[in-house]
């Protein structure tokens, strides 16, 4: 939860606390040194030391972009790692990794904090115990904690200002970091916020979590932050996720738009690449970032699966035709080349959509009408032939549909047809198609809108393909 309680001058002041001092009331905190293991003549002054002027832009957009869930951490954990990793880099130091047996320290000492604000814990161990309970090793460790600080950046600012705090995030010994957020709201101060570092290693091998098989799509207005990348990292600590940024990649030449290019991304000695490709930003008025399609028309349009009514104007809401689905799927196929043969009678030669409809036919995933042997091309497609369309698509690229599920919970499951059932079931299986309404309707007989259509494709392609 992202609410605060509201206590008076607690945002103001920002509270943080070293290794000594328990405060009574907000007024009573004094700035104390963070806690680590660090012999004293290891540590250095940081005396030139500087913060990224852009820090207050960062947006928690950026950190959503990373799949924060898909680490076991939330957002502002997120955000507090990313923030000290551009500091760290800013300073010419290498960023940190977060690994899983650190984060679970951090995930236990958090909401010990709403106990006992202090380096020790309610047990009256010093912090590092918790490191030792999740099986953590290591040789150097250090703890930043710190209290009523709303967002990531308030408490990144808080700790760059105490000389201890801002020397556990710059050490250089360190390389991984674990961080605990959470919110309590009868809690004194209301948000807690600890930092868990350790060191230091190198690593063996270096890779991204996602398939690198195929390009990313970058707009030439973004940076690669915004791509929302997570390095995977192999070291004797065992495996370990960082954000990867723009100071860990090779240059982005923004001139080349829609070309393939490579950037290779460094970390400590080790490198992978990622392929990435430049657009300029979707120029369609009518789609708007707040829509529930607007990531799904992103999609079509740059991967030109489908293209605007005109330059401007995308048409989410306009019903699409049989013919203009062919298409699509047509386009997925890079367009292969058909002899024209009379198949349907409302199916000319020389038709933009001719060679699409006979494409699909000929390979069985469309067929006509029953009573008249007419495809229809400029029949509106409505939600359950869209699914079946879908669905001989899948069975054409030898795709598995045997994931299946049963529809009967929608209060209009009745209404499909029964030459679309199973292929309905195989869509809300694979959920390619979701109900209306909270859930509650299929609509199988409802037009499809032509936003329908980019999420229903997007989602096959995430499931199939990407």
């Amino acid at each position: 939860m992202r609410r605060h309680k509201s206590i008076a001058g607690l945002a103001a002041f920002s509270l943080l606390l070293g290794c000594v001092t328990l405060p009574v009331k907000a007024a009573d905190m004094e700035i104390g040194e963070a806690f680590t293991t660090i012999p004293e003549e290891e540590v250095q002054a940081f005396s030139e030391a500087v913060i990224p002027e852009d820090l207050e832009g960062f947006s928690s957009e950026l950190i959503e972009a990373y799949d924060a869930e898909e680490f076991s951490l939330n957002e502002y954990e997120l955000g507090v790692l990313y923030l000290t990793n551009k500091i760290r880099m800013a300073n010419g130091i290498a960023p940190l990794s977060m690994q899983a047996g650190l984060q679970k320290a951090a995930d236990i000492r958090e909401p010990e904090l709403w106990v006992k604000f202090a380096h020790e814990r309610p047990n009256g161990t010093e912090c590092f115990t918790a490191l030792d309970e999740c099986g953590v090793s290591y040789g150097t460790a250090g703890e930043n904690i710190a209290a009523g600080q709303f967002n990531p950046q308030m408490v990144i600012t808080s700790w760059w200002k105490s000389d201890g705090h801002r020397e556990n995030m710059l050490t250089p010994g360190f390389s991984h970091l674990g961080v605990g957020y959470t919110y309590k709201e009868d809690s004194e101060y209301g948000h807690y916020w600890v930092q868990m570092f350790t060191g230091t290693c190198e690593p063996d091998s270096i890779s991204l979590t996602e398939d690198d098989s195929i390009p990313f799509i970058m707009k030439n207005d973004q940076t690669i932050d915004e791509l929302g990348l997570m390095l995977q990292i192999e070291c004797h600590h065992g495996t370990s996720y960082m954000p990867v940024t723009e100071e860990m990649c090779s240059e982005v030449d923004m001139s080349l738009l829609k070309q393939k290019q490579t950037v290779t991304i460094s970390y400590k000695g080790k490198s992978t690449t990622v392929d990435i490709m430049l657009h300029e930003p979707m120029p369609f008025g009518d789609v708007s970032p707040e829509s529930w399609y607007y990531d799904y028309v992103e999609e079509v349009y740059y991967n030109e699966i489908m293209t605007g009514l005109d330059g401007t104007t995308f048409g989410p809401e306009q019903n699409l035709a049989r013919a203009q689905f062919a298409v699509i799927l047509h386009r997925l196929m890079d367009v292969p080349e058909v002899e024209y043969k009379a198949v349907f009678p409302d199916v000319k030669d020389g038709e933009w959509y001719t060679d699409a409809i006979l494409w699909a036919s000929e390979n069985k995933i469309v067929t006509g009408y029953s009573d008249t042997g007419n495809f229809g091309p400029g029949d509106n497609i409505n939600r359950e032939q869209m699914a079946v369309m879908m669905y001989r698509f899948a069975k054409f690229l030898q795709e598995d549909v045997s994931q299946t599920a049963d529809y009967s919970r929608f209060s209009d499951a009745g209404y499909v047809n029964e030459f679309a059932q199973e292929a309905m079931s195989w869509a809300v299986g694979m959920e390619i198609i979701s109900g209306k309404d909270d859930g509650t309707r299929l609509d199988p007989q409802g037009n499809a809108s032509r936003a329908e259509c980019a999420t229903i494709i997007m989602r096959f392609l995430e499931k199939y393909v990407f």
